[in-house]
């Protein structure tokens, strides 16, 4: 949280002398502008601010949250209204969960082979036609278990990749 307040006041949000509750300092972070990161890499960093993030779920007539507390972890909160059951959308899955990504946000789908697309397990990045662009695996990022598929040895594991704009102008992609 103090590095929080720190970046706010470099940044003229705040002065040093306001007092804000944990909830006001939490909000801070949808502020333009407002990142605690030192220095970003071609993989992570500055790229799309959690006041773009607030902004587009405001069009869509919702709200987001942030709890965090040390040690323990960050709850996002997103509400959504029902009405975006309409919009277009694509429907991906891990395990036996589905989520619907809407149309809008997809650049492109493709599917992968993980033989012979440049996959980087470890680190978490795609070369898909010479563009590399970070990665992550829905499975892990809402963390459903999904039990590994039972292949024969030489079988490729297959997938498909979505495209979305991501940083600086580049691409990332969910696997």
């Amino acid at each position: 949280m103090e590095k929080i307040r720190t970046k706010a006041i470099a940044n003229g949000l705040i002065t040093a002398e306001q007092t804000l509750t944990h909830r006001e300092l939490m909000r801070l972070i949808f502020e333009p502008g407002l990142s605690t990161k030192e220095q970003a890499s071609n993989l992570s960093g500055r790229g799309v601010g959690m006041d773009v993030v607030r902004r587009n779920i405001d069009e869509l007539r919702g709200s987001v949250e942030v709890e965090s507390e040390v040690d323990k972890g960050t709850l996002v909160t997103i509400h959504l209204p029902l009405t975006l059951a309409i919009i277009d959308g694509f429907m991906v899955g891990t395990g036996d969960e589905r989520y619907v990504i809407p149309l809008s946000m997809v650049e492109e789908c493709v599917e992968m082979d993980a033989y012979h697309w440049g996959v980087d397990e470890k680190r978490h990045y795609v070369n898909l036609r010479g563009d590399v662009m970070p990665y992550i695996r829905l499975g892990d990022f809402f963390n459903v278990h999904v039990q590994p598929p039972t292949q024969e040895p030489r079988k490729p594991c297959r997938g498909a990749l979505w495209a979305y704009p991501g940083r600086a102008g580049g691409r990332s992609a969910v696997w």
